[in-house]
């Protein structure tokens, strides 16, 4: 172990991270596969080196001034104070100077560590995107990660909520003083120096995605750690580097990089559907967004990487090959039982797409190694705990037409409203009831009612424009999602009731058969759950998923509390064909 120093961005530190990376350019040939070194950005904020203090910077263009160093990127949280932006109005006198005095703390130390290793341009977002200049904006969000991977390292602040809060120096906000050296005199007269430390968690866990911090928790910052080959991370205990080969801390600590994204991302070939249900999954359960219509932008780096390795047709954070396996979503809250979701986000995007709810969500399934193949590996929790028990998994549903273009000049962002996708599968009627408590079954004569995983809150309605909240008979009601204008965004508009409860509802759905799959020889299924769009009928809308053994008993549960896996063993089971019997095949636009 080595002493921590008393506060980051000292010489000691400085020396330690010089050391990695003079080693990970010389040794790591891994880390410097694939790298585009002709690369710039198309601006850079420029460091001039003939100012000894380092405060004289400005923005260059890249295809004007040829960058005579490498450069370096900055990951950070903006927070909510105010920062100097680059925007249309200040682009001519950014591109002369910009003012040092204007530039927060944070940017400040960024332009300090590229100075220590001698580089002079640096790659930050809020100066380097002409932030109202919406497809400059989408320009530059399809291409972070070419921006990341090609830098010499990135700087991640990971212990900091704003820009304004410095990460080197004295007033850095830091937890290193719980690190102490004491001078020690042995029994047998030897002294020496004893370093006493607090325990924390080993180097990789404090980079893991579950260590809460202010970066981690951010949706935009987490693909710039993925795509970022070396990482300088700035914590609140410790100074720490990363890159594709190994992980070492100023404390001394230092192991391989062992990550699945740095192995099977990048030094494999990537399985286009697996893989990028593995990454929504993770995506998903950064919360991190000020803004609801980033969701898909926030991930678009990724999705255009995907799209260079493995082609395919891209639709609102799906691929079209990988249907219908890539509608098999669900929202951890939806299979959470009792409990009642949120609304769907108000970010334009179709109900069929994950990025239409703000929930983390998880697939239940293995897409097969083939795509014309039924064979495939299909588990019952997440595709990160998957078993290698095999079963027979056979597509019900043909993708027939999608209509999904996207908005702006972002190919993998936010999509035109009204996108929507038609399949053509076996359908069936059903009415789908849901409770105070959230749980929701579907029912149909002669079958025990079948669990529903809603995606968000439910909410019944009728079909003549009365107010959402309003009880009616249940024949007068259909079902949709609730949105984020059913509910008073002020404190003193809102009622006394529960928010964790919700008016009981139900209505007729429609059940469009996804695929089946057979396991100890139970059939078992994936359905969609369907009803009337509101806004785009008469395409459907996406009220969640239902899945599990059909099953067929004289003894109904006809409430929302019904489970269908709760049914005695003794009771007989009965496949798909029971639960669709006297639907059709049908070709189902869903908006």
């Amino acid at each position: 172990m080595r002493p921590i120093e008393p506060e980051p961005g000292m010489k000691s530190g400085f020396d330690m991270l010089r050391s990695c990376l003079e080693t990970c350019l010389r040794d790591h040939v891994t880390c410097a596969e694939e790298q585009d070194l002709d690369f710039h950005p198309a601006r850079l904020v420029h460091i001039d080196p003939s100012d000894p203090s380092g405060q004289t910077v400005r923005l260059v263009a890249t295809k004007d001034h040829r960058p005579t160093t490498r450069y370096i990127c900055l990951s950070y949280c903006w927070g909510e104070d105010p920062q100097l932006l680059t925007k249309l109005a200040n682009l001519d006198q950014h591109s002369k100077q910009i003012p040092w005095r204007g530039l927060p703390r944070c940017q400040q130390d960024c332009i300090t560590v590229a100075r220590e290793f001698r580089v002079e341009y640096v790659w930050i977002d809020a100066l380097c995107i002409v932030q109202d200049d919406r497809t400059d904006w989408g320009n530059h969000s399809q291409r972070m990660h070419v921006i990341y991977r090609n830098a010499l390292f990135t700087v991640a602040v990971v212990a900091s909520s704003t820009s304004s809060q410095p990460f080197l120096g004295p007033d850095t906000p830091h937890y290193r003083a719980e690190y102490a050296i004491h001078n020690i005199e042995t029994s047998t007269g030897s002294s020496g120096n004893l370093q006493i430390q607090a325990r924390h968690a080993s180097a990789a866990n404090d980079l893991g995605p579950d260590v809460e911090t202010p970066l981690w928790s951010r949706a935009w910052t987490w693909q710039e750690q993925v795509f970022s080959r070396r990482i300088l991370y700035y914590l609140d205990h410790k100074t720490m580097w990363k890159c594709y080969m190994s992980v070492n801390s100023e404390a001394g600590e230092e192991h391989p990089d062992d990550s699945w994204f740095t192995n099977d991302l990048f030094f494999g070939r990537p399985n286009s559907e697996k893989d990028w249900y593995l990454i929504v999954e993770t995506y998903s359960g950064f919360r991190g967004l000020t803004y609801s219509t980033d969701r898909l932008p926030a991930l678009s780096g990724m999705a255009s990487h995907f799209a260079e390795i493995c082609g395919g047709r891209y639709m609102a954070g799906l691929w079209a090959e990988g249907m219908p396996i890539g509608l098999a979503w669900a929202s951890i809250v939806g299979v959470s039982p009792g409990i009642v979701g949120p609304p769907q986000l108000s970010n334009g995007i179709p109900s069929w797409s994950w990025a239409s709810v703000g929930e983390h969500v998880e697939w239940k399934t293995f897409w097969p190694v083939d795509n014309k193949a039924t064979r495939a590996k299909i588990a019952t929790a997440s595709l990160s705990d998957t078993d290698d028990s095999d079963i027979v998994l056979e597509n019900r549903a043909e993708l027939i037409d999608f209509d999904c273009m996207p908005s702006s000049s972002n190919l993998y962002g936010e999509v035109r409203q009204g996108s929507s996708v038609t399949l053509r599968s076996q359908t069936t009627p059903a009415r789908m009831l849901v409770d105070v408590n959230g749980n929701s079954v579907i029912e149909r004569e002669g079958c025990i009612p079948q669990k529903v995983y809603p995606d968000c809150r439910i909410l019944g309605y009728d079909t003549v424009g009365r107010a959402p909240r309003t009880k009616l008979l249940h024949d007068q009601q259909t079902l949709r999602r609730a949105t984020e204008d059913d509910f008073p965004k002020n404190e003193s508009e809102k009622d006394s009731d529960d928010p964790e409860t919700q008016e009981p509802c139900e209505g007729e759905v429609l059940c469009l058969l996804l695929y089946t799959n057979n396991k100890s020889g139970n059939d078992m299924s994936m359905s969609l759950i369907l009803a009337p769009h509101p806004k785009y009928a008469p395409a459907y809308q996406r009220l969640g998923i239902s899945y599990g053994c059909l099953k067929q008993t004289n003894n109904l549960k006809t409430d929302a509390n019904s489970d269908a896996d709760s049914v005695d063993e003794g009771e007989k089971y009965a496949d798909w064909r029971q639960w669709y019997a006297g639907g059709e095949i049908r070709d189902v636009r869903i908006a």
